[in-house]
């Protein structure tokens, strides 16, 4: 729940940061209607109603071959930006049902991470051009453990605008890393079972990429792997980055 959480309210925070007409911009949101589903974006919906934002929220099914029918929810109440919680096929519906609905052409419809923009684009082609999307990322430049690991999935990658910097690798390389550390100067190799990294996740106490800082596990002041998002627009063949990375709230 805490990436989605994150992602959103850092979505929510672009969207302050672009509005240009009056009043609060109205977000509809669509989301799985699942009950574990629905509570990852709500984690974050107390937060984003108190960022001057109204929130239209629409669920619909992981499975669902028809999105007709809450695309017209969201065009009815006339919303100003549509966020999208879901993976490559929902959003590859999405897409390739959006333009029939008659939205105004000043909505902008954003995509979360779950979504993989190749795979997209080889589902939908140059239908995606015009929608939004946000990878998370770590700053390259903040000298963190979790900055090198970055760097080097990049660099392994070896393809600009591809989404190799996926938060679980970076929180999985970044624990590990800490963890192992912690038992060998704790038990050495010789000793490293299971008990031994249970006992030296107990002990990490840094295990952020920028300071927030507290025992291992999860809270609104830990954060375990990457810290902001980076906003992109497709193409017809791709995406271009729009944004600077955004710190994401907690």
């Amino acid at each position: 729940n805490i990436p989605t959480s994150d992602g959103f309210g850092g979505f929510v925070n672009w969207v302050n940061d672009d509005w240009q007409g009056t009043g609060k911009p109205k977000i509809g949101v669509l989301y799985w209607n699942d009950q574990p589903s629905g509570a990852q974006w709500q984690m974050a919906q107390a937060w984003a109603l108190a960022q001057n934002v109204d929130i239209v929220p629409q669920g619909y099914s992981i499975v669902a071959q028809d999105l007709t029918a809450e695309l017209l929810a969201l065009r009815t109440a006339d919303v100003d930006y549509i966020w999208m919680h879901g993976i490559t096929p929902n959003a590859a519906l999405a897409v390739s049902t959006y333009p029939s609905m008659g939205f105004d052409e000043n909505v902008k419809f954003c995509l979360m991470e779950y979504v993989g923009a190749d795979l997209l684009l080889t589902l939908v082609g140059d239908k995606a051009e015009g929608f939004y999307i946000y990878s998370p990322s770590t700053p390259a430049t903040d000298g963190s453990v979790a900055a090198q690991h970055y760097t080097d999935i990049w660099e392994y990658h070896g393809v600009e605008n591809k989404q190799s910097d996926f938060r679980y690798f970076l929180t999985l390389k970044y624990v590990l890393t800490a963890v192992i550390e912690q038992v060998v100067a704790d038990v050495g190799w010789g000793n490293l079972d299971s008990a031994a990294i249970y006992d030296a996740l107990l002990k990490l106490t840094d295990i952020d990429t920028k300071g927030n800082t507290g025992d291992f596990g999860y809270g609104p002041t830990k954060r375990l792997g990457v810290d902001s998002i980076i906003m992109a627009k497709f193409t017809k063949t791709g995406t271009v980055s729009i944004s600077d990375e955004m710190e994401l709230p907690n």
